[in-house]
């Protein structure tokens, strides 16, 4: 049944036109003044709005005004009532917005006529815009082929042919010719890198996936500052855990679109983006002070693909959707959804098997026994998912004097297994490496044995991922498309007891991440280093999870518990069970009452 909304301050008029409406066939509610018919609009978004101008206090003009800059109210066909007549009071609140005028006296059959007209028209414009929307996103979705084609043959697919044709040309040529050459290539492939990122990067951001939404938005935030000059001021809280996929992929996919409409339209050089989750809702806000818009207008036009996208985002997930927006006080994109977290993550059986039996010897690489064990060389292991690579690092390590390759694997559980049996001096592992990442196998190794050094090698060079790395427990971090001395720096540097991050990474943007990660209500930056498995053991400990009780939730042995347990409290600085929970409490990591 369809709603219709009536404010109107006289009393006896508002029942008569309340009775004849339901008599019609109509759900009639009511409002006695302005204020109120505000709010019963904003609750129950009726089909229609009739309302009287003059009424004290808050009277229909601002009715009107305060509906039309609000995206949930602001396309709802709106009638005025009045006995004013000017042809100044008409034109007014035709230029608010409104949708028909009736002069008092009238009949409640002109009344019953003009309701059914706007609802008649609403109808048959919110039916066009959809055709409408459809239309725009398959052409849409057309072009973006038509461009991702077009771009993997340009830059990519020549690039490759013209790198293929250039090496088996330079296997005929003199070896000191075909090194020079080889620098060549080198650099081609580099740029072939760069361009595949971005290009993988604008089609779908990989951090989103893999590591979640806060290192996902601190990219993103930081892109726009550098391409748009946006910069943005990040708040928030409790997005130290995982969310469901699509959840982090609508909040993520609604502040892009809000801060790109920020950055191209409202004129301005910063935004707002505020965060904070619940036990059971996410809520997060996107404000500019800048150029706002008519809302009303905007919205009933066809220029609104966008704003609409972020609505259906919202209400595929059963969540709610205001943007609010004048020309004179910017713009804010306010969104609530239903929070959906991910359960910790287990840890697979085969892996947990691996921690407490020695590896078939098949997986250890044949290298000489006096050689691993050869007194003040640096003994390294190798993981990494490529065999090409492998090799290539062996090569590179075993020609130095003072290093040996003691070991290496395809997966992330099989490394684990031989660092554990072997245990190395350092450990150069993968970002992505089958049946446990590059993240998760750094973290254990952390855990498990601190002497060994881990040391990621990676292709993207991307500072968000790399402060998720240090959280894991890595040591160094370096570039596949950096120089070999650039590994070499980082093997000498981390043995040595120091942290590495290859050079052509920007130390400054790795600053802000690791500030901008840690600026958030209720969190600390002593929180933001304790890795991910720390936080779990955190969380399940302040609710009051005994040592053995984590370990059969996590898949943890209890000594391993132990262990996270015991760095995690001198991370913090806590030295006792009362503090970790007041700690939890206090920071929104649990509830402070709790049933």
């Amino acid at each position: 049944m369809q709603t219709v909304l009536i404010i109107e301050d006289n009393d006896s008029l508002r029942a008569d036109i309340v009775n004849f409406i339901s008599f019609s066939g109509f759900n009639a509610i009511d409002a006695a003044n302005g204020l109120d018919g505000i709010d019963q609009a904003m609750e129950h978004l009726p089909d229609v709005i009739v309302c009287d101008i003059l009424m004290p206090d808050v009277d229909g003009y601002e009715v009107l005004s305060e509906l039309r800059i609000n995206s949930t109210t602001a396309t709802i066909p709106f009638i005025f009532l009045t006995a004013l007549s000017e042809r100044a009071s008409v034109r007014k609140g035709m230029e608010l917005g409104a949708d028909d005028y009736l002069t008092k006296p009238f009949t409640f059959e002109e009344l019953l006529s003009a309701i059914k007209v706007r609802l008649d028209r609403r109808t048959q414009f919110e039916n066009e815009r959809f055709r409408t929307l459809l239309r725009d996103m398959i052409r849409s979705h057309d072009q973006e082929r038509r461009n991702l084609a077009a771009t993997l043959d340009d830059d990519v697919i020549q690039r490759i042919g013209s790198l293929r044709f250039a090496l088996e040309a330079y296997m005929q040529m003199p070896h000191d010719v075909a090194l020079l050459q080889a620098k060549e290539a080198i650099n081609l492939l580099d740029n072939l890198i760069a361009q595949t990122n971005r290009l993988v990067y604008s089609l779908h951001p990989a951090l989103l996936e893999h590591m979640g939404l806060l290192p996902a938005l601190l990219r993103y935030f930081n892109e726009i500052q550098q391409s748009r000059g946006l910069e943005v001021n990040f708040q928030h809280s409790s997005l130290d855990r995982r969310l469901a996929a699509d959840l982090e992929t609508a909040i993520f996919r609604i502040i892009q679109e809000a801060l790109v409409n920020a950055a191209d339209h409202a004129d301005v050089s910063s935004a707002l983006v505020s965060i904070s989750l619940d036990e059971d809702t996410i809520y997060l806000q996107v404000e500019d002070q800048g150029k706002g818009f008519e809302l009303e207008p905007t919205l009933r036009s066809q220029l609104c693909r966008g704003l609409l996208e972020m609505r259906e985002r919202t209400l595929s997930l059963n969540g709610s959707l205001v943007i609010e927006s004048n020309p004179r006080s910017g713009t804010s994109v306010k969104a609530s959804l239903p929070a959906v977290a991910l359960p910790p993550r287990p840890v697979s059986a085969t892996t947990a098997a691996d921690w407490l039996n020695l590896p078939p010897p098949a997986l250890i690489a044949a290298a000489p026994r006096a050689a691993v064990e050869e007194p003040g060389r640096i003994r390294v292991l190798i993981a990494d998912s490529q065999p090409l690579v492998r090799t290539a690092l062996q090569t590179v390590l075993n020609a130095q004097d003072n290093i040996t390759v003691v070991g290496e694997s395809g997966n992330g559980a099989e490394a684990l297994a031989l660092a554990r049996r072997l245990v190395p001096d350092v450990l150069i592992i993968d970002r992505m490496l089958p049946e446990m990442t590059g993240l998760e196998l750094a973290e254990e190794i952390s855990v498990q044995q601190p002497q060994t050094k881990v040391l990621l090698l990676d292709s993207s060079g991307d500072e968000a991922f790399l402060v998720e790395a240090w959280k894991a427990g890595i040591a160094g971090y370096t570039l596949k498309s950096s120089s070999t001395g650039d590994l070499l720096d980082a093997v000498g540097e981390i043995v040595r007891g120091k942290r590495y991050v290859s050079p052509t990474l920007s130390r400054q943007t790795i600053e802000m991440y690791l500030d901008r990660a840690s600026t958030s209500e209720g969190e600390m930056l002593s929180y933001w280093s304790l890795t991910p498995r720390e936080r779990e053991v955190l969380r399940l400990v302040a609710e009051g999870y005994r040592n053995s009780e984590v370990a059969e939730v996590l898949v943890l042995s209890v000594r391993t518990v132990e262990t996270h347990r015991a760095n995690m409290m001198r991370k913090l600085d806590l030295h006792s069970r009362a503090d970790l929970v007041r700690f939890a409490m206090q920071h929104g990591i649990v509830p402070l009452t709790r049933p």
